[in-house]
């Protein structure tokens, strides 16, 4: 596949400048060639566009900045290309006042699948000022307008009965014209073609569909139902850190990458894009693990044997060769999934807990019981902050099930009591102290939310809520 990729989310949450530069270095020294910027979401927008230099976000790029950044990654062999959200994902718009009469249906304070107007003219204007305004900034040929996750049934109602498929269709046809005009490949989010069979029909066939799937299981291909619909280009699009997990690239975001690689081999996709949602979700320098297992996989069509990667990841990033102490860990580490069934309870005072979840967060304790000691033999040559930050990132997400496993013991030991204890005041303060050093400290998604309801989604909120145990 030609598209060796990465999604960063830099729109929810905004990381130190120098962070991307470092990141633009590894994807290079990996073989990835292209960067999707998404840097507009409900939550903000992460560079200064001129014309709409008011609604950035606090630290965000400025033009010059993200012209420099995107000659850097140019410098390194990667494109740049910036998603500009068109459709839903708009509240970094109509949350303000000169924009609130434009947001579609009915606002609360929960985060729900909101949308712009599609049938105002004045949406439409809006979105073509911001589109030349991203085109001022980004070099890239191509441009992606978002337009997934948009929910217009009430809307529609309140329209009349409007044909939902339609006006989707509709606004994203009018979306897709207004890129080409400015000479732009657009590009969109693939759910809502591949869910609604009346949208591939309606829907401009020459645009870039990007299908987006974080679990395959159980599911129809949406690459096949896009290809037979004839559309011109399809990527398909993978998760790092979505919102199913927390903390670091799990196995299922690992198996997942490799099959959805398969897959868009199989089906002759231009590439793979691999997403990496809410930065809040997970500690930084984890991620780099699964950045550089995903370009081994789509370098391979799909096709990687994790103990071979471990090797090479060993000695390129950490400049060891694979000792035992190491392989076993970085086999089983990405097994230390908690996931957002069990982030969500975690976060209640009185957490509803069902045997499936229960069984998961037993594996997980007693997983991490066993590598975790393993790293304490363990030196890397360089990249100690890498090590440092996915050995955090397991000791946490090991917290997260032990203390729900050791609260279910009628009498834990003492042993047991306090190694818990001692790690949990040891990675509260340590998570604090990556945060500020890898992000800014001021950043209010540290440990406050935007959107009520989402606070099991944030790395430091679930530490935060975890209890010593007496």
């Amino acid at each position: 596949m030609r598209i060796n990729g990465l999604m960063i989310d830099c729109s929810r949450l905004m990381e130190r400048h120098a962070y991307y530069r470092r990141l633009l270095d590894f994807m290079a020294d990996w073989g990835m060639n292209t960067l999707l910027w998404h840097f507009t979401d409900d939550h903000g927008v992460a560079v200064e566009l001129p014309g709409f230099r008011n609604l950035a976000m606090p630290h965000a790029f400025t033009a010059r900045e993200m012209r420099s950044l995107i000659r850097y990654a140019a410098d390194r062999g990667i494109e740049v290309i910036p998603e500009l959200e068109t459709f839903g994902h708009t509240r970094y718009l109509t949350d303000r006042p000169e924009y609130e009469h434009l947001f579609a249906g009915r606002k609360t304070r929960r985060l729900l699948f909101d949308a712009i107007d599609p049938l105002n003219a004045e949406s439409e204007r809006l979105m073509a000022r911001l589109m030349k305004a991203t085109a001022r900034v980004f070099s890239s040929d191509s441009l992606h307008v978002g337009c997934d996750e948009v929910e217009l049934a009430d809307y529609c109602r309140t329209k009349g009965g409007l044909d939902a498929a339609q006006v989707w269709a509709g606004y994203v046809n009018r979306m897709i014209e207004q890129a080409k005009s400015i000479g732009k490949e657009p590009m969109i989010w693939g759910d809502h073609p591949k869910n609604d069979a009346r949208i591939r029909q309606l829907l401009r066939k020459d645009v870039t569909v990007v299908d987006w799937c974080y679990w395959l299981k159980g599911r129809p291909p949406g690459v096949a139902k896009f290809v037979r619909a004839g559309f011109e280009r399809v990527l398909v699009a993978p998760s790092l850190a979505c919102y199913g997990y927390r903390f670091l690239p799990t196995t299922t975001a690992l198996e997942n990458t490799r099959r959805m690689a398969q897959r868009g081999v199989r089906y002759g996709c231009d590439g793979l894009i691999n997403t990496i949602w809410c930065p809040y979700r997970y500690v930084q320098g984890a991620l780099y693990y699964g950045i550089a297992y995903s370009a081994t996989v789509v370098s391979g069509n799909g096709r990687a044997d994790r103990r071979a990667f471990n090797r090479v990841f060993s000695k390129r990033v950490f400049g060891t060769d694979l000792a035992a102490p190491l392989g076993r860990f970085l086999m089983d580490w990405p097994k230390l999934e908690i996931t957002s069934r069990a982030s969500a309870q975690l976060v209640k005072r009185r957490p509803d807990w069902d045997p499936a979840n229960l069984a998961d967060l037993e594996r997980v304790a007693d997983i991490g019981r066993r590598i975790l000691p393993l790293a304490e033999r363990y030196c890397p040559a360089r990249n100690a902050d890498i090590w440092d930050a996915m050995l955090l990132a397991g000791q946490a997400a090991w917290l997260c099930a032990e203390s729900v496993m050791i609260r279910r013991l009628r009498k834990p030991s003492a042993a047991r009591r306090r190694t818990y204890n001692t790690f949990l005041k040891s990675v509260r303060k340590r998570l604090g102290e990556t945060w500020d050093a890898t992000r800014f400290p001021d950043s209010p998604q540290k440990r406050r939310t935007k959107f009520r309801g989402t606070e099991g989604q944030y790395a430091l909120i679930l530490i935060d809520r975890l209890r010593t145990v007496k």
